[in-house]
């Protein structure tokens, strides 16, 4: 499925990208999701990144709309 500023691949989100996309989504902070998911920003930030990655996003905000349409989130 393709979308524009990215492409839903054939990929599945693991349980703590998730639950960040979810988070972001909700409008949590980076140190609000950080926190949630019991981990430091930089590590939370690099989960975000392979998240990103594996849903072909630009951004963030990109990575959820594209999760939420693929209904992985």
């Amino acid at each position: 499925m393709s979308e524009e500023g990215g492409a839903v691949r054939d990929s599945e989100l693991n349980e703590i990208q998730v639950e960040i996309l979810l988070r972001y989504a909700m409008g949590d902070s980076s140190r609000q999701v950080a926190r949630c998911v019991k981990t430091s920003e930089a590590t939370m930030r690099r989960i975000l990144k392979e998240a990103r990655e594996s849903l072909g996003a630009s951004n963030t905000v990109n990575a959820v709309y594209l999760a939420a349409k693929a209904a992985l989130i």
